[in-house]
C-alpha cells in the first residue's frame, strides 16, 4: 500500500500466520454464561501461572487487520503493534486516507492519540487480552472455578462489576465483564494450532454501547532489541 509501518525492521526472524478469516459473531444475547462451577483449589497460583505463560520472552512487531462497527456503520484498516515485555504494548491503527490512531499501554495505563475519533476503545485489560496478554486488575483473584469452557478467574472491579478471565490450558481464551448476571462486554480469542505465543485473532463486543471490534494477526516478527521506552509514552490529551 506504500505506507511505511512504524517499527518495521529487516533481518529478523519472522513467524507467518497467513491470511485469517474473521471470527464468527458472538451470540446476540447478553446473558452471562454459567457463573459458577467446582471451585479452583488455588486461584492465586493459577493466575500467577497464566501471567507467566502469557508474556512473550522478547520484543515483537505485529502486523494485523482490524475492523470496528457501531450504529454508524463499519470502519476497517491495517495495523501494527510493538511490544516490550512484560506489559508495554503500542498499537497503530490505519484507516481510510490519512486517518490513524496510536494506542499505548504500559502497566494499567492507556493513552491514545489520532484522528480515528469514531472508534471506541475497550478498557486496557481487554486491549492487553486482545494480544493474549493477561494483565489482571489486581494481584489476587477474588475466586476461581471450573467450567466446560475452561478455568475461570474472577476479579472484582469498580461499580460492582466482575471481570472473568477464562483460561484453557496455558492460554487466555475469553474475558468478560458481568454486572448482576448480565454481560457488559466480552472478548473472545482464537489461537492457531500448535504452539504459539500470540493469538491469531480476537473479537470484542461492547453490549452496552453497542459496538464491536475484530482483528486478525497476519505476521509476527521477533525483535532482537527492546523498543525505546518513549514510543509507549503518548502525550495526554488536553
Amino acid at each position: 500500500m506504500g505506507r511505511r509501518r512504524p517499527g518495521s525492521r529487516s533481518g529478523k526472524r519472522v513467524v507467518r500466520t497467513g491470511s485469517l478469516a474473521w471470527l464468527t459473531l458472538l451470540a446476540a444475547g447478553c446473558a452471562a454464561r454459567a457463573a459458577s462451577g467446582p471451585p479452583l483449589e488455588d486461584p492465586a497460583s493459577a493466575a500467577h501461572d497464566l501471567a507467566m505463560a502469557s508474556v512473550p520472552s522478547g520484543p515483537a512487531h505485529l502486523s494485523f487487520h482490524w475492523e470496528y462497527s457501531d450504529r454508524r456503520g463499519p470502519t476497517r484498516g491495517e495495523g501494527v503493534g510493538r511490544y516490550n515485555p512484560p506489559d508495554s504494548l503500542r498499537l497503530d491503527l490505519f484507516g481510510v486516507g490519512d486517518a490513524s490512531m496510536a494506542v499505548a499501554l504500559a502497566g494499567d495505563g492507556l493513552r491514545s492519540l489520532g484522528t480515528l475519533e469514531n472508534v471506541q476503545l475497550p478498557p486496557a485489560a481487554f486491549l492487553y487480552a486482545t494480544a493474549g496478554l493477561f494483565i489482571p486488575p489486581a494481584s489476587v483473584p477474588a475466586r476461581g472455578f471450573r467450567t466446560e469452557q475452561g478455568d475461570v478467574l474472577v476479579y472484582d472491579v469498580p461499580n460492582g462489576v466482575e471481570r472473568r478471565y477464562v483460561v484453557r490450558g496455558d492460554r487466555l481464551v475469553q474475558v468478560e465483564d458481568v454486572l448482576d448476571g448480565r454481560t457488559l462486554r466480552r472478548l473472545e480469542l482464537s489461537w492457531p494450532d500448535g504452539p504459539a505465543r500470540w493469538p491469531s485473532g480476537a473479537e470484542y463486543k461492547d453490549l452496552v454501547t453497542p459496538s464491536r471490534a475484530r482483528w486478525s494477526l497476519d505476521e509476527v516478527t521477533n525483535e532482537n532489541e527492546r523498543y525505546p521506552a518513549e514510543i509507549f509514552d503518548l502525550p495526554v490529551r488536553g
